[in-house]
C-alpha cells in the first residue's frame, strides 16, 4: 500500500509539474493535464484514454490534443489492430516552438533599434537607443544560446534516452558495489 501511495505522489508532482509549465507559458491548464497524462503512461493514449483518465469533455480532449500536436509535444502512433488515433510524446521539447517564438521576438527588436541607431537622430535619443540596445543585445545572446541547446536535444528519443540513464545507473550501481 505505501507503494501506491508513492507511485501516486509520483504522478501528482509529474501533473503540477506540466500545469505549472502551461501556466507560465499561458497555455490552458488541461493542455499541461492531457501532455502529463500521455507522458505517465507506459503506452500510447487514445482520446478515449485521456478523456476517461482526466474526466474532461471530448471537445476540450480534442482541442488540447490538436494543439499538443501543432506544437509537436506529442505524436500519433498506429497501434495494432485498433483503428482509433494513439498519441505518445514525441522526441521534441515540448516548449521549443514557444522558445523560437520569443527568439523571435528579440531578433526584431534588436534588429528594430540597431536600425535607429543608422538614422539621423538627435544625441539624446541614441544614448537612450544605445543603453536599450545593449540590453537586447544581452537578451539576444541568451536566447541564441538557449535556441543553440535546444537544437541539440531537438530529435532525442525519449524511451532511447530512457533505455540509456537506467543502463548507466546499473552501472554505476555495479561500480559502487565492487
Amino acid at each position: 500500500m505505501h507503494c501506491d501511495n508513492e507511485k501516486e505522489e509520483v504522478k501528482k508532482t509529474i501533473m503540477e509539474l506540466f500545469n505549472e509549465i502551461a501556466r507560465l507559458t499561458n497555455l490552458p491548464k488541461s493542455m499541461g493535464e492531457v501532455y502529463s497524462a500521455i507522458y505517465l503512461s507506459e503506452k500510447p493514449l487514445c482520446m478515449d484514454d485521456i478523456i476517461q483518465t482526466l474526466k474532461i469533455s471530448k471537445g476540450n480532449a480534442s482541442t488540447m490534443i490538436r494543439r499538443l500536436e501543432e506544437i509537436k509535444a506529442i505524436k500519433k502512433v498506429w497501434v495494432e489492430g485498433d483503428r482509433k488515433n494513439y498519441y505518445k510524446i514525441s522526441g521534441v521539447i515540448p516548449l521549443m516552438d514557444l522558445v523560437f517564438k520569443r527568439h523571435e521576438a528579440v531578433s526584431n527588436a534588436y534588429y528594430k533599434l540597431n536600425s535607429l541607431m543608422d538614422k539621423d537622430i538627435d544625441l539624446e535619443t541614441k544614448e537612450f537607443t544605445e543603453k536599450k540596445l545593449y540590453g537586447v543585445i544581452i537578451l539576444k545572446e541568451i536566447s541564441e544560446k538557449v535556441m543553440e541547446t535546444l537544437r541539440e536535444y531537438e530529435n532525442i528519443d525519449y524511451e532511447e534516452l530512457h533505455k540509456k540513464l537506467i543502463e548507466n545507473s546499473k552501472k554505476k550501481k555495479e561500480e559502487i558495489v565492487k
